[in-house]
This record gives C-alpha cells, sequence and structure tokens, in this order.
C-alpha cells in the first residue's frame, strides 16, 4: 500500500491570484529565506525568497532587486516569475517566485565532487565559465554590475547551464 498525503493542511500562499503550496526549507541568509513550493494549477517547483524588510531602505532595496530581475531576459540570469510585498504586524516581506533549480549552485556541486574525490571535466568547466561571462555581458551591456558574484550565487541546470543570481547587490557599474 502507497502512503497518501493530506494536501488539505498544507500552508499556501498566493501571488498574482495564484496559488502555491508550501513544500520545504531551501536556505536561509542574512535577511532572507528560500523556500520551495508548488504551484497549485500547473505543478510546478518554485524558489520563493522571501525578503525581510525592516525599514522603507529595506523595502526599497527589494524593490531594487525585483526590477534587477525584471531589467534582463536572459538564459544565464534568473529570471522572476512574480512577486508581491507583504505586510505583517508593521514590517513588511518581499516575495520573489524564482524558477527552482533542482541541482543549486556551483558550489553545492564542486562540494560534491570534492567528497566523492572527483574532478570537473575541462570541457564542464569552459562551458560553465562561458555562461557566467555571457550573463555578466548582459548585466555590463546595461551598464550595471552584479557585486556579489561567487559560487554560491551561480545556479546549475540539469544541462550545467549557468545561472546569475542574488541580484540584490546589484547597481550602477562606474562608467568613465
Amino acid at each position: 500500500m502507497g502512503q497518501t498525503l493530506c494536501i488539505c493542511s498544507r500552508s499556501s500562499i498566493t501571488i498574482d491570484n495564484k496559488k502555491y503550496y508550501f513544500v520545504q526549507k531551501l536556505d536561509e541568509g542574512g535577511f532572507s529565506y528560500v523556500d520551495l513550493v508548488e504551484g497549485v494549477k500547473d505543478g510546478n517547483f518554485y524558489a520563493l525568497k522571501r525578503i525581510l524588510c525592516h525599514d522603507r531602505e529595506g523595502r526599497q532595496e527589494a524593490q531594487t532587486e525585483v526590477e534587477m530581475h525584471q531589467m534582463f531576459n536572459h538564459q544565464n540570469i534568473l529570471s522572476l516569475v512574480a512577486h508581491t510585498f507583504v505586510e505583517r504586524g508593521g514590517k513588511s516581506e518581499a516575495w520573489l517566485l524564482l524558477p527552482y533549480i533542482s541541482k543549486g549552485s556551483l558550489w553545492s556541486v564542486l562540494e560534491k565532487l570534492r567528497d566523492k574525490g572527483s574532478l570537473m571535466p575541462e570541457k564542464q568547466i569552459l562551458k560553465i565559465l562561458h555562461g557566467i561571462c555571457s550573463g555578466l555581458k548582459a548585466i555590463h551591456d546595461k551598464g550595471y554590475a552584479h557585486r556579489d558574484l561567487k559560487p554560491t550565487n551561480v545556479l546549475l541546470d540539469e544541462n550545467d547551464r549557468p545561472v546569475l543570481m542574488d541580484l540584490g547587490s546589484m547597481n550602477r557599474a562606474r562608467l568613465r
């Protein structure tokens, strides 16, 4: 006999009139949390980044991150599916609904390889670096800089395509 999962008690959220079920917590940062959610209608998984906004400045920083996501439509930059701001007890949270990339970050992939005593093939490294450079070029072409590029902020999809994420530190690049 298989197990039955009762979804009647699963917590849910609504963004842009679409309902999503909470599945599990994925990660936690200084001012944000990332949860795995499932679309009720489409059955797809998404990453829900919840940014705590302690004041007006924090809310503006979250709004800037939303705008950075909306500015780019590039295969190597994480897209924004939807977003909203939620008021809770005098504080606000920015909810950013993002595609879920199950393989995880470049860092987590490298850690798994290290734990197995394996190395990443040179061809795969070059493919990943090329994709990172392609995403950065798109950012630089619009006069911006990522400002927080590191292996934990690069996701790898199932085809090892790198996707730049965490656009919260992005800002105008200095142009001379």
